[in-house]
């Protein structure tokens, strides 16, 4: 592993002697702010001291993995559709070293929060399960899948071990000691738990000398983190991969593919507002955001028992969209229309078959039983479209129209709409008459008719997370604001002129965190490396 692997003691006495070769390697990851490659690097020896007295002056690997930000292509990279990445300049950082125990042992510098565990190398599963890692899990009994609680993150650890031990990766024999140095704020939209997933997927790679290419290494990822109990994709682990400093990361899937890089422009920045309104993929809201996956999938599967020739077209909802396809939005809308607006379990057995549907229909607890498949297939189909085209605005400098449409994003989200102090519930009309009204509007305006301009009605938005959208608006200067990832709490993020990002902070800080009685959490993100093994040339 050349410079990768080394002994504690050796770096720490790098890290002291501020040795050039490390600290342009540490500079490298935040180009645009040297103060966060200090922060790093102090940091690192909180890490590095901590691992000595828990494990040892041992060789060690150290990983990187940030967390991420997706500008625009919410709840669709498991639909194929495209997501736009940015790396936050906060990660989490892995310090790890080999254990010939079989014992995998973990410690977090925030040990008053998380404390450590351990767990042996026969309770991970055996490469019986590696071409049947969905079947595996679907059969897993409660609760050695159940989402964690807050104090337990040892499972974005586990699984990527087990990923790989399905595989027949990992030796019988084979232990880890790990130190974990978070900053992402959790539970917050922003992919802290990705960043474990892949940051402990690096160091074991790294640690074991496997090999991956980059869409193995985030394909692994995203499948590994269904351990937990989600059925998501995999653009948030690609993003933390791959994304690059000062620059957007455009990135398909189904199959995952690097679609390109487009520069931030200068003069606009983005800020991070942290509700500290938790969204855990646990309980309620774990079995909602895989409602809204099931959603699309039985309505990708009702449009085609309707439509039987779509059948060898559409593998996932992004093939029907006009960018992706070359249909016009006239005909994607009437597709639309054929769904129906929300149907229950018994009549999707009934049309579907319950070999379709059953599997689906298991993601999520009996207390989601209505499925609005119109609503819902709609929004993904336009996400798709805005994020196809998000490139394209980002190299014109476009930056006032990508603010439209991350508020149309946004909408798509809501679930209420503030006028003053008084909450008023908010939904896109798809009734058959408003569908027809659409379906006559796109007829008569032909090419002029924009799918993007559409929010359908995914509904993964709070009152207070629509409260921050709409504070954050209001403010001159600001081009858009939306939730940041799965939604049902976390952060907002917010697309401004560089000039105006204090004032909006300000504008939070007074009218959204005091009234609320919350410390503000409000920071820049400025576009940062995406994850990897520190590693100095020998």
């Amino acid at each position: 592993m050349g410079g990768a692997c080394r002994n504690v003691s050796d770096w720490l006495r790098l890290l002291d002697a501020a040795h050039p070769g490390l600290t342009r390697v540490l500079t490298s990851i935040y180009p645009r702010d040297t103060g966060r490659a200090a922060m790093l690097k102090e940091r690192l020896g909180r890490s590095l001291r901590l691992y000595v007295r828990e494990f040892g002056d041992t060789p060690v690997v150290i990983a990187r993995a940030p967390g991420r930000l997706n500008l625009m292509g919410r709840h669709v990279d498991h639909q194929g559709g495209r997501c736009n990445m940015v790396a936050l300049d906060r990660d989490v950082l892995i310090v790890a070293g080999r254990r010939a125990d079989g014992w995998i042992i973990a410690a977090n510098t925030h040990g008053a929060d998380y404390p450590g565990y351990r767990f042996h190398r026969s309770q991970l599963p055996g490469p019986d399960e590696g071409s049947h890692w969905r079947a595996y899990l679907d059969g897993m009994a409660p609760p050695a899948h159940q989402a964690p609680q807050r104090s337990d993150w040892s499972i974005y650890c586990k699984a990527p071990l087990a990923r790989l031990s399905a595989l027949g990766l990992i030796p019988q024999a084979y232990g880890m000691s790990i130190v974990v140095d978070g900053e992402v704020p959790t539970a917050a939209g922003l992919s802290s738990s990705s960043a474990i997933v892949v940051g402990v997927m690096e160091a074991a790679c790294a640690l074991l000398g496997i090999r991956l290419q980059a869409r193995q290494f985030v394909e692994l990822c995203g499948e590994a983190e269904w351990f937990v109990g989600t059925r998501g994709g995999a653009g948030d682990h690609a993003a933390i991969k791959m994304a690059a400093p000062g620059h957007v990361a455009q990135m398909d899937f189904h199959p995952f593919q690097m679609s390109g890089l487009a520069p931030f422009p200068d003069g606009y920045g983005i800020l991070i507002c942290n509700t500290r309104m938790q969204a855990r993929k646990m309980a309620n809201a774990r079995d909602q955001f895989n409602h809204r996956v099931a959603c699309y999938h039985l309505g990708r599967a009702w449009l085609i028992r309707t439509h039987p020739w779509l059948a060898d077209r559409v593998q996932c909802l992004r093939d029907l969209c006009p960018s992706y396809s070359g249909q016009t939005a006239v005909e994607v809308l009437r597709l639309v229309a054929s769904l129906p607006v929300e149907v229950g379990r018994d009549e999707l057995r009934a049309y579907l078959g319950g070999d379709v549907v059953d599997a689906w229909l298991s993601t999520h607890g009996d207390a989601f039983n209505r499925y609005p498949l119109r609503g819902v297939v709609l929004y993904g189909l336009a996400e798709c479209e805005r994020s196809y085209r998000t490139g394209e605005l980002l190299r014109a400098k476009q930056m006032e129209r990508l603010g439209h449409w991350m508020h149309i994003s946004h909408d798509g989200d809501r679930v209420v709409q503030w006028n003053g102090h008084d909450p008023q519930p908010f939904s896109m009309d798809v009734s058959d008459a408003a569908m027809n009204r659409l379906i006559a509007a796109a007829d008569a305006m032909g090419s002029g008719f924009d799918l993007a301009e559409l929010p359908g009605w995914y509904r993964c938005s709070t009152p207070d997370l629509d409260a921050a959208v709409d504070l954050a608006r209001g403010v001159e200067g600001t081009l858009g604001a939306q939730l940041c990832g799965a939604g049902l709490g976390g952060c907002i993020m917010v697309l401004a002129r560089r000039e105006s990002l204090d004032a909006v902070a300000e504008r939070m800080a007074e009218q959204w965190y005091a009234p609320r009685g919350i410390e503000p959490d409000v920071f820049h993100c400025n576009p940062s490396a995406g994850s990897g093994i520190i590693e100095l040339s020998t």
